[in-house]
């Protein structure tokens, strides 16, 4: 807890949003940003406290605010920051105590996933698949979260073990691992 995972993972929403890479990251960020307007979707486990409270401060507060005022125009009711490009940056609110309906994640095709905190498996997949016919962009999803089930959680066999050995705890060779998970683990 508290070690940066939702701050790098909003950092990495912000810069397929606007499609502003930080000098630090140049060169780092694996993915290549398209021109075109860029739709990114953040997932939360609900409006009142996750995102108000977190996300919220993270891109437009006045204490540590990262959008550029340019693209933190937002629209209440329909949770959606719009940039002068034409991209959109989504708030969704799924909480995953509760049977995801997939009906609710479809729609328009999204080059950037954020999940804050864990959440159900459908969530994964469905923002996967927002991506999987993109024909540029980074196309990726990425989750913030300390696991909370253990070994009998999903991200344990579908994302952790992709990456590391279940007995070692060691990451795998490189040949090993999934081409595309990347599983980094802090402790």
């Amino acid at each position: 807890n508290r070690s940066g995972k939702t701050v790098s993972g909003i950092v990495e929403a912000i810069m397929v949003y606007t499609g502003i890479i930080p000098l630090a990251l140049q060169g780092v960020y694996p993915h290549k940003i398209p021109t075109r307007p860029r739709h990114v979707r953040v997932i939360v486990m609900d409006y009142s406290k996750a995102f108000s409270e977190t996300i919220r401060p993270l891109l437009i507060g006045s204490d540590y605010g990262m959008l550029p005022e340019a693209w933190s125009e937002y629209n209440e009711s329909e949770h959606l920051f719009t940039g002068p490009d034409g991209s959109y940056l989504s708030i969704m609110a799924i909480d995953p105590t509760e049977k995801t309906d997939p009906n609710i994640l479809r729609g328009p095709q999204i080059d950037h996933t954020m999940i804050d905190e864990i959440n159900t498996e459908v969530c994964f997949t469905e923002s996967v698949a927002r991506s999987a016919a993109l024909k540029s962009g980074p196309r990726t999803v990425s989750l913030t979260y300390c696991p909370q089930n253990g070994f009998s959680c999903w991200t344990y066999d579908r994302l952790y073990r992709a990456c590391y050995d279940a007995l070692t705890k060691r990451r795998l060779p490189k040949e090993k691992q999934h081409s595309d998970i990347f599983c980094q683990v802090i402790t």
